[in-house]
């Protein structure tokens, strides 16, 4: 129309920030999404299934790694794994482990876990129950930092548990910790939190006099309470399609967050 001058939508003054702003997002998340945000070499550790459809076993195969809270209980986590139709888990747990520590007695701190565990063939799904000895022996500044490098071994594209702590009363070490874990659920839709902390909240009974070690029955409470984790869970699927009006780049965020792209 003479007099009226045509407006372009895509260079638009508001698009254009919306679009600005959605680009610098893009690009830290795939700096994340692709590494667990602290390896550039992680996605070459993606695993080539895709993820299950909808209806057919999350897991084809587990990997648990843990510390003395759950050494000597593979054969428990196998019973109830089955009892629940899951794959035979394989345990890599020893007391006083952590991240990136460990006793003199044990082969393995957390991560080089992750490395022997491999050496019997990958899993896609992993559950990680770290984290009560990290939470005495660094400060909480480097909580997220160690969460990180855990996913990062695992790599990005796989189903990841990882059991927050606790004990019969609060610790604020704990406290802290689990936020940092929280986090890292929060950041991608294939991390979900195990959430041992409200179990033993509610079932101080479990717990021996140190408030950290477990009886017996605290022992199987806690494998049953990963199992039960690991088979509410549904399968990853791609979240929908992109909104109309934002040129595909929030598509491509949320299938990137989704572990699609």
């Amino acid at each position: 129309m003479a007099g009226v001058a045509a407006t372009d939508p895509v260079s638009s003054p508001r698009l254009a920030g919306w679009k600005a702003r959605i680009g610098a997002a893009l690009t830290m998340c795939i700096a994340i999404g692709d590494g667990w945000g602290a390896s550039p070499n992680a996605s070459a550790r993606r695993p080539t299934t895709a993820p299950a459809a909808s209806g057919q076993p999350l897991c084809a195969a587990v990997h648990i790694v843990g510390d003395s809270l759950l050494a000597g209980m593979e054969s428990s986590l196998r019973a109830e794994f089955a009892a629940r139709r899951l794959p035979t888990p394989r345990l890599d747990a020893f007391g006083g482990r952590g991240v990136e520590t460990r006793y003199p007695q044990d082969p393995r701190n957390g991560l080089t876990a992750i490395d022997w565990l491999r050496r019997f063939g990958d899993a896609d799904c992993w559950v990680i129950a770290l984290g009560t000895n990290d939470s005495s022996r660094y400060p909480p500044t480097e909580y997220f930092a160690l969460v990180g490098r855990l996913l990062d071994r695992i790599g990005a594209g796989h189903r990841v548990w990882l059991v927050d702590v606790g004990g019969p009363y609060p610790r604020s070490r704990f406290t802290n910790w689990n936020q940092a874990v929280n986090a890292w659920s929060d950041l991608h839709p294939e991390v979900a939190v195990v959430g041992w902390a409200a179990a033993a909240a509610e079932h101080p009974e479990w717990f021996l006099a140190d408030g950290i070690h477990l009886t017996g029955r605290g022992a199987n409470g806690r494998v049953a309470l990963i199992a039960q984790a690991v088979v509410a869970a549904e399968p990853t699927t791609c979240l929908p399609a992109p909104l109309a009006d934002d040129h595909g780049l929030v598509g491509a965020i949320r299938e990137r967050l989704a572990g699609c792209g």
